[in-house]
């Protein structure tokens, strides 16, 4: 409001400047004429002024007059030109310059000058805190695409949330733990402005958690004249458990506030809120999870039931999961990849529950059409696994497991780099077992020519050398058992079975 005062003033006097000008260079002329006028005779009506009189009368009105048009007019094009830098762009470099001179200057040009200096500060600020939030805006917007779009999509939601919180709140450190089934405390995320590591988080934190309860409430540490920011996790904190219903499903934690020594109310609820929503979060998704787990088990049971319809296959599936999890390990695959395997083993031939027991039970070489139907089990099983959003790491292994490196294999013909190291591990077991399994429409296949015939199959391009090299190497180290056969070596040379 001062300012707003000050700026009303400057712009008053600079009026008042013009009217003084205005009637000084019009009463110069008048009071000239005036003093003609006194000089008039009594009988004569000629002027009593000698010459230099007279001239010096011209000049000094010339000069005052050039002098007022000089000064007015310095004066409006200072003001025109200050007008119009403003107007083109109060970013403009040469603009903020030409600003900057006349704030330097006398008077109240300059004041006014001043004024809008102040003002085009104020904007520029506003302007650096409108793309600062654009900035953040297009990150979080980022960041929840990259979660949506990811498996772990609810991590890094949790993640996303708790770093918001943290930059709204301007703390310095947050931290999420979701409460495990053998009780144990997890820790889902963290955001830090130091360089403390996950275990270094845990251990700060652990004497907090050991005070969560379902009875617990929001407690808060504040150490008036702490320097925050010293280490991580230091006063003030918030501790918030995760509690819905009673239950508790972990506890979040907000602390460093950067530019106080305490937490404000609003800031308490706040986190209040924004623990119990997170709980919210963390029961459905374990709900969701006991759901998919439950459903998984389902046509786990299923997969079976498939199989007990077909004799000669019963157990293939157990089999081919026990030998996929030995050469996952064997290939030193990460443990969720191996458990990939594990599963989409167990469930690869699911999809045969939509194969005619016609066509399962066959005797003889199948028709083309029937070849057609047996080939459509991989799509099947896929569209049933397809609603377990936990388990969309198996759709993969599970359609594309009698895919070859070459592009001759089925539903989709893929090429080598199409296809992923879990599904390569698939494809040389569940050949094997099946190779190795008598069937109505032939015997089991002896070792001599199974090993044969993976080595053909890794010299035409059809299978990954790596995995068959560690697959053979298992087999004769036997850590893969090998179902013994009556038949002698070579007897077995057909190619490996469609079914």
């Amino acid at each position: 409001m001062r300012r707003k005062a000050s700026q009303v003033g400057n712009i008053g006097s600079l009026r008042r400047k013009f009217v003084i000008f205005y009637i000084g260079f019009a009463l110069i002329p008048f009071g000239l004429l005036f003093f003609m006028y006194t000089q008039y005779g009594h009988g004569s009506y000629t002027i009593g002024v000698s010459p230099l009189n007279l001239g010096v009368l011209i000049i000094l009105v010339g000069v005052a007059s050039i002098f007022g048009f000089i000064t007015m007019r310095d004066t409006l094009v200072k003001i025109m030109r200050l007008a119009e830098s403003v107007r083109n762009s109060v970013r403009g470099h040469a603009a903020k310059e030409l600003i900057h001179e006349f704030a330097t200057e006398e008077g109240e040009v300059a004041e006014i000058a001043k004024s809008f200096n102040a003002i085009i500060g104020q904007l520029e600020s506003n302007i650096d805190e409108l793309e600062a939030t654009k900035e953040k805006l297009h990150d979080v917007l980022t960041k929840v695409g990259k979660a949506l779009s990811s498996k772990e999509d609810f991590e890094s939601l949790v993640h996303l949330v708790l770093e918001t919180s943290v930059e709204a709140l301007d703390a310095c450190d947050g931290a999420v733990f979701s409460l495990q089934e053998d009780q144990n405390h997890k820790l889902e995320a963290l955001v830090t402005h130091s360089q403390i590591t996950r275990a270094e988080a845990v251990a700060l934190l652990t004497p907090h958690l050991a005070l969560i309860s379902p009875d617990a409430e929001l407690v808060t540490h504040s150490t008036p004249g702490t320097s925050v920011g010293q280490k991580a996790f230091s006063t003030p904190l918030i501790c918030a458990p995760l509690t819905s219903r009673g239950v508790v499903w972990g506890a979040l934690f907000i602390a460093g506030k950067k530019d106080s020594d305490v937490f404000s109310e609003d800031d308490i609820n706040i986190v209040r809120n924004l623990s119990y929503q997170i709980a919210i979060s963390f029961e459905n998704v374990r709900l969701s999870a006991d759901n998919e787990q439950a459903y998984f088990e389902t046509i786990s049971a299923l997969a079976l039931a498939v199989e007990a319809r077909d004799p000669y296959s019963r157990g293939h599936s157990e089999r081919v999961s026990s030998i996929s999890v030995s050469i996952g390990e064997a290939l030193q695959l990460a443990k969720a990849d191996v458990e990939t395997l594990r599963d989409a083993a167990r469930l690869h031939d699911i999809g045969k529950i939509g194969v005619m027991d016609s066509i399962l039970e066959k005797e003889g070489p199948l028709t083309n059409d029937e070849r057609t139907m047996m080939q459509r089990h991989t799509v099947i099983g896929e569209t049933i696994v397809l609603p377990l959003k936990t388990f969309h790491s198996l759709l993969d292994p599970i359609r594309h497991h009698h895919e070859r490196l070459d592009g001759s294999g089925y539903p989709d013909g893929l090429h080598a780099p199409e296809l992923s190291r879990i599904t390569r591990v698939l494809m040389v077991a569940d050949v094997y077992d099946a190779i190795t399994s008598k069937r109505p429409y032939r015997v089991a296949m002896p070792w001599a020519d199974v090993e044969a015939l993976f080595l053909r199959e890794v010299e035409a391009g059809r299978m990954d050398p790596e995995i068959v090299t560690e697959f053979i190497r298992l087999v004769h180290e036997g850590d893969i058992g090998y179902p013994p056969v009556a038949n002698a070596p070579g007897e077995y040379s057909a190619p490996i079975a469609a079914k």
